[in-house]
């Protein structure tokens, strides 16, 4: 079981950054997942994944992650970082009234830059 590490209802990954988390730290914690011996996960809020498909999304996850990292080293503003990448915001699903908010994921690594967090 995976819990929300891997929420197959959001786009990126969920980073709880009231409680510290970090797109390191979820990168991590993902691969650490896979490498367990077993080929399919029971995930938080989706159906049953096999590790390919959470291997895919771990990967592009990382891509990403070094992507908004490079352009955020060339001076450009949030704003410019999330049209480059097209980093869709959390779905309606973290949003709900009185419930935890999420960042897109673009907005998490390009504050964690600005706070010195890598």
């Amino acid at each position: 079981f995976t819990g929300d590490i891997f929420a197959i209802d959001q786009p990126v990954a969920l980073i709880h950054r009231k409680q510290q988390g970090t797109s390191a730290g979820w990168l991590k914690t993902a691969k650490g997942i896979l490498d367990l011996p077993a080929e399919l996960f029971v995930v938080g809020h989706g159906q049953v994944q096999s590790r390919a498909v959470l291997q895919e999304r771990v990967n592009r996850a990382e891509s990403l992650r070094n992507e908004i990292i490079g352009l955020f080293n060339q001076g450009l503003t949030l704003l410019q970082v999330q049209e480059i990448v097209a980093d869709p915001p959390p779905t309606q699903i973290s949003q709900k009234p009185g419930g935890p908010h999420f960042s897109p994921f673009s907005e998490v690594v390009y504050q964690e830059m600005i706070e010195g967090i890598s």
